[in-house]
């Protein structure tokens, strides 16, 4: 897989989860960090994690990117969230990209190219 979607909004998730697979980017998406962390343990690794910092119920974000990132350190992360003060004082590291709510398909992919160098193979 190429990319793992958490989005818990459905119509958000359906929207960029259908740009992702325009982008012929192998995309799993998934509304929790629980169903998350049971697809990713089925799958092949993800090379990018794209989640919601809020996730509802459950574990957040930051948890479900603590969690995989224990199994893959090489896995590249977008966050999504309302603001950067979502991001509570955390550095984000080379492989790792905010994007303020609602994120657009457009910018969805300008993150993902950007990290291209490091984790994704380059977007057609």
């Amino acid at each position: 897989m190429d990319v793992l979607l958490v989005e818990p909004v459905a119509a958000s998730r359906d929207i960029l989860a259908q740009a992702l697979h325009a982008a012929r980017l192998r995309t799993v998406a998934v509304a929790s960090g629980e169903d998350a962390l049971a697809v990713a343990h089925e799958q092949t690794p993800p090379r990018v994690l794209i989640t919601a910092v809020s996730l509802g119920a459950g574990m957040d974000g930051f948890e479900l990117v603590r969690r995989l990132r224990s199994r893959w350190p090489g896995m590249a992360v977008v966050l999504t969230g309302e603001g950067q003060g979502q991001l509570r004082g955390r550095v984000l590291g080379r492989m790792d990209r905010f994007l303020a709510r609602p994120v657009s398909p457009g910018a969805l992919l300008a993150a993902l190219r950007d990290l291209a160098g490091d984790s994704l193979r380059p977007l057609s």
